[in-house]
């Protein structure tokens, strides 16, 4: 509109004459096919615009038309106001800052007459092409953004003024100087064609990459009174339509498909607020076309927004950073809405958004402090498989600190994140599985070297390892360690202190080597284990006498006979129910990874505490619990396959 204006294309005045136009498309036609440049005499060349025979033959065609030629002379230079001549000459010669001077003496000028609109009209022209050049002088010190804006806002006032307060006796005159007579008797469509120009340097700016807010280019149109206001309400139609475009995008996001809610909601949180701003400057925020396109992007805001998360939520794969998009949408939607029940509506949902971030990163931070625990009892696991005896022992003399940093840093998040409550519930249920995890590996190591015949172990390593157990979940009071860094459950508690009693005996007694531990004179042992919440079996030792004969080993898993023991401690169980005990073990071992949610977790720790019931201390026959166990070794694999197939209907879907 300004550089490429088909006039500078030419190096003609606007007003030039059809002799002159003829004569001049006749010249550059010439000029292009010669290959010559196209410099002219007298002509008025700004740098950045764009001379070739393209934008010679768009010339040439634009200027055919009267109407065009109407449209393009308003936003360039004419020669018939009293000042003119000065200062085209200035323009020639490239002093542009001395043609500035000249027309700037009629700016202020109150009324319009036949040699003073011409001389506004120009100093509108000029100030838009030096804002858009960036500078007064080719190669010279460029300017500031707030100064390109500032003259490219006086320049539009200028030509508001011309367009729309001149009187029409003075202002026919000029448009038929640039048009004809015919075009000059339609005054409101000129000013039609005068607010499409003014789009084109709007789109112009931007592609520029000059940043003046659309209020600046407004306001400097009101300057044109009453007469442009249309031309002020035509410019919010081009914001009207994207924000309608971005409503109905979303809400086919969101009716079609969940996943890509969050992404069109997004899409119009990025583009909203400059199309509002667009509007509430040509129309102000009271305007109720105004308010009401404001409530349904809002509306849409929100609607597409509640869509997004709830599908995040069904999929389970609602992550924080989501959330926190969903939240700036949500936020966008409350400040934009202008209606009360628009308001209260996006801000309850607001509200209910933060509530449900706040819970999220809850699950995030206890999620990733209950993460090292489950590291650690795995990694125990593994110790009880591959370690034995007095080598599993001097495993466990570290494993009891890292037992303890690791309640230590989950009690630490729980009461930062879950509350006091979380000392009484979870935390007891953790300490009571690593409790039972510990003093069962000890009573196992004791038990493995004592049926080796090369292996023993040192009762005082044993009384040491023992020691440091009872010190993080010792002395129980009522049910719960006072004491103690952690509590336990009082049967957990129980346990671990029989077996504390029964070590300290044997230390007093058998001096620094065990051999067989608690073992006694008519052949019955009493070394209570402590699996309560562990996941391991630890055996009792108990009656010597078989309470059954070994079957053959069954084919499949299917063919074992299994019986769930009834709850209770220091019962004699059966060899099916010794099976049940160890396929359980595993079955919770296998579950405890792929248990993620927290009702998932809730169920598997209903799984553990059924569990305890009934194998957390019972007594056995060595020689059923060994064939028991060969039994379940030799389909471990299968009861393995079966619990990650069947998880779901033991843990039920993650919430």
């Amino acid at each position: 509109m300004i550089l490429n204006n088909p006039f500078h294309v030419l190096g003609l005045p606007a007003d030039c004459t059809p002799k002159e136009l003829t004569s001049r498309q006749a010249q550059a036609d010439v000029y292009v096919r010669v290959g010559r440049k196209l410099d002219f005499d007298g002509d008025i060349s700004f740098p950045g615009g764009s001379r070739n025979a393209s934008t010679v033959e768009r010339a040439n065609r634009e200027l055919q038309d009267a109407k065009r030629r109407v449209q393009r002379g308003l936003f360039w230079f004419t020669r018939s106001g009293t000042l003119d001549r000065h200062g085209w000459d200035h323009l020639t010669g490239g002093r542009f800052r001395d043609a500035f001077q000249v027309f700037q003496r009629l700016e202020n000028r109150e009324h319009l007459s036949p040699g003073s609109i011409s001389t506004l009209n120009n100093l509108g022209s000029l100030c838009m092409a030096l804002g858009f050049i960036g500078t007064w002088e080719p190669g010279r010190l460029r300017m500031t953004e707030e100064e390109r804006c500032g003259l490219i806002v006086r320049g539009l006032h200028a030509k508001a003024r011309v367009i729309g307060t001149s009187d029409p006796k003075v202002l026919k005159p000029y448009v038929a100087s640039i048009g004809d007579e015919i075009v000059a008797r339609d005054l409101p469509a000129v000013r039609r064609r005068f607010g499409e120009s003014v789009k084109e340097v709007i789109a112009e700016l931007q592609h520029h990459g000059i940043d003046c807010p659309a209020q600046r280019l407004v306001d400097a149109l009101r300057a044109g009174g009453e007469r442009l206001d249309r031309v002020i309400g035509s410019l919010t139609q081009d914001a009207r339509r994207k924000v309608e475009e971005l409503i109905r995008e979303c809400r086919g996001a969101r009716e079609a498909n969940g996943v890509s809610a969050l992404r069109a909601t997004r899409k119009m949180y990025d583009a909203l607020p400059d199309l509002l701003e667009e509007l509430a400057a040509t129309t102000g925020t009271d305007d109720p076309a105004y308010m009401a396109t404001a409530d349904r992007a809002a509306e849409e805001l929100v609607d597409g927004t509640v869509a997004g998360i709830n599908h995040h939520q069904e999929a389970d794969d609602l992550s924080p950073r989501k959330l926190a998009s969903a939240i700036e949408t949500l936020q966008l939607a409350a400040s934009v809405a202008n209606g009360p029940r628009m308001r209260t509506r996006a801000g309850d949902v607001l509200a209910q958004a933060r509530r449900l971030e706040e819970r999220v990163a809850r699950t995030e931070a206890m999620a990733a402090a209950r993460t090292p625990m489950f590291e650690w009892m795995h990694e125990i696991e593994q110790a009880r498989e591959q370690l034995h005896g007095s080598n599993l022992l001097n495993y466990l003399k570290t494993s009891v600190g890292t037992a303890s940093t690791r309640l230590e840093a989950l009690r630490r998040a729980g009461m930062r994140h879950v509350g006091p409550e979380f000392a009484g519930e979870e935390l007891v249920e953790a300490g009571s599985m690593v409790c039972s995890q510990l003093v069962g590996s000890v009573v196992m190591a004791i038990n493995e070297a004592t049926e080796s015949a090369t292996d023993s172990i040192d009762i005082h390593v044993v009384h040491a390892v023992m020691s440091r157990i009872v010190q993080l979940f010792g002395g129980a009071t009522s049910g719960r360690v006072a004491s103690a860094r952690f509590a336990v459950k009082s049967d957990v508690h129980q346990h671990m202190m029989t077996n504390w009693a029964i070590i300290e005996s044997q230390k007093l007694g058998h001096g620094a080597q065990a051999t067989r531990s608690g073992a006694t004179g008519n052949g019955t042992g009493c070394l209570i284990a402590g699996l309560v919440g562990a996941g391991i079996l630890v055996a009792l030792w108990a009656s010597g006498q078989s309470d059954g004969v070994r079957s053959p080993s069954p084919p499949s898993l299917a063919q074992l006979e299994f019986s769930r023991p009834a709850p209770g401690t220091d019962r004699v169980l059966s060899a099916a129910e010794i099976r049940w005990c160890l396929r359980e073990d595993i079955l919770i071992g296998t579950l405890r990874s792929l248990a993620v949610s927290n009702p998932q977790i809730d169920r598997f720790n209903g799984i553990v505490s059924g569990y305890n019931q009934r194998c957390g201390s019972f007594r056995y026959n060595p020689r059923v619990f060994d064939r028991a166990k060969e039994d379940i070794q030799a389909v471990r694999a299968e009861i393995v396959s079966t619990a990650r197939r069947t998880n779901t209907s033991l843990l039920g879907s993650p919430q």
